[in-house]
């Protein structure tokens, strides 16, 4: 009669099995079913044998999983493992927000942090806004201060990650200026081929050296920015010398009694930087701008200072009494954001 009841059991369940193959839990459950009737054996130990089993199976199918789903192996492909993005995690999600990523610039590894913007999806185009901090800051240290992705909408931010903490046109720079433009080139590569950044829609935002470098770029390299934006700009001669004639959307600011890169230029470094009012004529220039000014003011004591038929918007906000800061008052987050948006 047992051997009758199992051959119709087989029977009818045929074609479950195809339709919906037996799970794990399932397959542990029949287990502890069938070894209390295993005869010699007692019942009672044998059903703790059959539980023991049935727990040893769920555990050794779960186990994995848990442990797999989520992880952020370097030189991930996609899929679960790694959240599903095509360029995998190289080090996960670190507490703030941010993901590593490495890169290969001239035979030189480098890095950047970046912060996906919520609700990121694949498939979808997203502006890029370089963030870039001052000199000494890594990229960790610049995204405490910058907060770039608090104001963008449906952006992919970077924190770029400077050779020693530095970035090229000053004088205590360990790279060159084409170096670190290739950097910015190969970041904007990687993240069009992995996350959907635009590379038509990019932009630079920098404070003191990191100013600098996002003025590198719209100096010397205009093909890869649409517009920058810089506060307390340490404009080192190279790094606003010789522009290229591609016009690139400019927002300065800068403090009236910044005493580490005064508002009229000075040396620094054993470098001489430029004053803030020619370097607005530069770009000015490069923008299609005439050479007369209008002034108006704005908040907290703040002055904005506007060329007159620019092609391109060009503008630089003098903070009256302003020193050598990401500027709360003005809100440098909040403007640079705003400005370099409106032109992505």
């Amino acid at each position: 009669m047992c051997s009758a009841a199992i051959a119709a059991g087989l029977a009818l369940g045929s074609t479950a099995v195809v339709d919906a193959p037996l799970t794990e839990e399932a397959h542990a459950a029949s287990l502890s079913d069938v070894i209390p009737e295993i005869p010699g054996v007692d019942p009672v130990i044998a059903q703790r044998i059959g539980t023991l089993i049935a727990l040893l199976v769920i555990l050794g199918i779960a186990l994995p999983v848990v442990g797999t789903e989520g992880s952020s192996g370097a030189g991930g492909t996609g899929g679960a493992s790694d959240g599903g993005y095509r360029g995998g995690r190289d080090a996960g999600f670190a507490p703030d927000g941010t993901m590593r990523r490495t890169i290969s610039v001239g035979g030189r590894t480098r890095s950047y942090n970046m912060v996906l913007p919520p609700g990121y999806a694949e498939g979808n185009s997203y502006r890029i806004i370089f963030g870039f901090g001052g000199w000494q800051h890594s990229a960790e240290r610049a995204h405490e201060y910058l907060r770039l992705e608090d104001a963008a909408t449906d952006t992919i931010v970077v924190y770029g990650q400077g050779v020693d903490n530095a970035w090229a046109g000053a004088p205590y720079a360990k790279t060159s200026i084409n170096h670190d433009i290739a950097y910015v080139r190969a970041v904007i590569a990687d993240l069009a081929e992995n996350f959907g950044g635009d590379r038509n829609r990019v932009a630079a935002i920098g404070l003191s050296n990191g100013g600098g470098m996002a003025a590198v770029l719209g100096c010397h390299a205009s093909d890869t920015v649409k517009a920058i934006a810089s506060a307390a700009g340490a404009y080192y001669d190279p790094t606003v010398s010789n522009c290229d004639f591609g016009r690139v959307a400019t927002l300065l600011m800068h403090g009236t009694r910044d005493d580490v890169i005064n508002y009229n230029g000075g040396t620094r470094h054993g470098g001489a930087y430029q004053p803030v009012t020619r370097v607005l004529d530069t770009f000015g220039q490069k923008n299609g701008c005439s050479t007369r000014t209008f002034e108006y003011g704005g908040l907290f004591g703040a002055t904005s200072i506007e060329p007159i038929g620019c092609i391109t918007p060009t503008r630089l906000v003098r903070v009256n009494g302003g020193g050598h800061t990401w500027f709360t008052r003005p809100d440098a987050t909040r403007e640079s954001v705003d400005f370099v948006m409106q032109q992505l």
